[in-house]
């Protein structure tokens, strides 16, 4: 009896570690792949900006004569301008919404008002860089203008060649914008 018991607990040791040594072998070892890399995504990117209205509703002008009051009730030249950064930032944010929508032309029309923005941008940081203004606003500004290149691959990939060709222009604005906040 004692046997008995014992034997069929060597067999169940047995075949445990029989089952534990077989179920690894080198087959199923894989080289690590590298991931993808990830599409940038413009609502983690810009959070908590969005494209909210857009060119095609009627209510845009009351959207952008909210901006415009809002503007107006800032103070210092680093401050406007940042705030006009902001401004082209969601514009492209309604550019990529239009595109999607299959509305190029208005999307073309939102990216042009984009480059408006980021020239009065330029301008405005100009300004505030000769009165030394631009390092309260200096790390806010790098952040947007890193996710907005981050975001243009994947916003060119959505528009027609005017789009393309007005986000190279909108890059250049930028670059220059980096330059003088930095």
């Amino acid at each position: 009896m004692f046997f008995v018991s014992m034997r069929k607990s060597l067999s169940v040791l047995i075949l445990t570690l029989a089952v534990f040594l077989f179920s690894f072998s080198p087959a199923f070892a894989k080289t690590p792949v590298p991931s993808p890399t990830p599409v940038p995504n413009s609502y983690e990117l810009f959070w908590p900006l969005s494209a909210g209205l857009t060119l095609d509703s009627p209510l845009f002008f009351l959207k952008e004569l909210k901006e415009k009051f809002s503007g107006m009730l800032l103070v210092g030249e680093a401050k406007k301008a940042e705030y006009d950064l902001t401004l082209a930032t969601k514009r492209i944010l309604e550019s990529e919404k239009l595109a999607r929508g299959g509305k190029l032309e208005l999307s073309d029309k939102s990216l042009s008002k984009s480059l408006g923005l980021a020239e009065s941008s330029q301008k405005l940081f100009e300004k505030a860089r000769n009165s030394g203004d631009t390092p309260q606003v200096r790390d806010e500004v790098i952040k947007k203008i890193e996710n907005i290149d981050a975001f243009s691959p994947t916003l060119k990939d959505l528009t027609d060649d005017n789009g393309d060709r007005i986000i190279g222009q909108i890059h250049d604005v930028l670059a220059k914008v980096l330059n003088l906040v930095k």
